[in-house]
């Protein structure tokens, strides 16, 4: 029979189920498509509202408009095609300047020790802005000659809820447009990973490739975005949880603000993507990591290579050099020996040898992307 005396109920493990910015959507500009004898107007795109859209709010339901897009594999944000109605100017002229914000509010438990989970959001948000010197253009099109970005490019990702607004300035009026967008993701498929892992760490010993491969496959079975909605998840804490012998296993219902599908991957406690990068502490998640596969590895496998580095002592095998690491990245406690013993066992994981790390292996980390330029000017104020 349990001891009752020091036993707490299920929803002891969640501090609070607030999520303060969890609408905190991007704020929509006034419609002006028309002024001074001149219109210009979104032609070819769904003008409407997504359903259930309350204004500046984040519409999280399975359906929307018909402006839905997804980005690559590669991944490359995906091409939007453009059909501008103008009259009135010619954008040969006064060019029609685009911008495109795109914003995910992802809401998660994020672990405060202790197995004690507090609800916390994250605002990842990213902007486009160009100028086109025709009515019909495409943006992130590789061929589009008449359209220009002037602030990010296509391989910097990023998905969620979209606003698209264009603009002109025509004499002394502000002409202006806008559309909802919502962005999803594409899985890369395995060999992809492992051809950039692989571009990534030339130089270093197979032993090290495998240990992170281990780690991927472990992880999320390699899926960046999930390919359903994500509205809960049910966690339960057993024995190896509890410091009290004699508590009951605790089935927690993990609730959060849906997100739709194809979004990116995100645990109950915060971990996301191909690695599951947590947050967690000062650890923090970004853009990237969410809606970028290989980002979401590098800063994983740096990770990773900080904790491999700081275990490199004379006389280690491969094998348990690999087994100190995982454990490691993992955190600590038998927990985190369970997770090492689990991937020593994974098809990746079993081709590290017992064999004595011979001489010094170089532990260096993967650079980051170059730092993105900021942003030109809008006409809107």
């Amino acid at each position: 029979m349990y001891n009752t005396a020091m036993a707490h109920t299920p929803d002891w493990h969640i501090l609070d189920n607030n999520f303060p910015d969890a609408n905190a959507g991007i704020a929509v500009p006034q419609r002006v498509t028309s002024a001074e004898g001149a219109t210009l107007e979104i032609a070819n795109l769904d003008r409407t509202d997504p359903p259930g859209y309350s204004s500046g709010g984040v519409p999280r339901g399975a359906s929307f408009n018909r402006n839905v897009f997804r980005f690559g594999p590669d991944p490359c944000m995906p091409a939007i095609p453009v059909v501008s109605q103008v009259s009135g100017f010619d954008p040969a002229s006064v060019p029609i300047q685009w911008r495109l914000i795109a914003r995910h509010v992802l809401c998660r438990h994020m672990n405060t020790g202790g197995y004690r989970y507090r609800a916390s959001s994250e605002i990842l948000q990213r902007e486009w802005r160009g100028e086109s010197r025709a009515p019909s253009f495409t943006i992130f099109g590789s061929d589009d000659r008449q359209c220009r970005c002037t602030y990010n490019d296509q391989s910097r990702v990023l998905g969620g809820h979209a606003i698209l607004m264009i603009a002109a300035q025509v004499n002394s009026s502000t002409l202006l447009d806008y559309v909802h967008l919502r962005i999803g993701g594409t899985n890369p498929s395995v060999e992809n990973v492992y051809r950039y892992l692989d571009s990534q760490l030339t130089g270093y010993d197979g032993n090290v490739t495998a240990m992170l491969r281990a780690i991927y496959a472990h992880e999320s079975g390699f899926q960046q975005f999930a390919g359903r909605v994500q509205t809960q998840a049910a966690m339960t804490f057993n024995k190896r949880f509890h410091s009290d012998p004699g508590q009951p296993d605790c089935r927690v219902i993990f609730d959060w603000p849906d997100d739709p599908e194809n979004f990116p991957l995100a645990s109950f406690d915060f971990g996301l993507g191909i690695s599951q990068f947590t947050k967690v502490g000062q650890q923090k998640v970004s853009e990237e990591i969410a809606w970028d596969w290989r980002e979401n590895i590098r800063m994983s496998a740096n990770l990773f290579l900080r904790k491999l580095r700081a275990k490199s002592q004379p006389g280690l095998t491969w094998q348990h050099w690999a087994m100190d690491a995982w454990a490691a990245y993992n955190g600590s406690g038998a927990a985190a020996e369970l997770y090492a013993k689990q991937l020593s066992m994974s098809p990746e994981g079993s081709r590290i040898p017992l064999t004595p790390v011979a001489g010094v292996t170089e532990i260096a980390l993967i650079s980051p992307p170059p730092e993105l330029a900021p942003p030109a000017g809008w006409v809107v104020a």
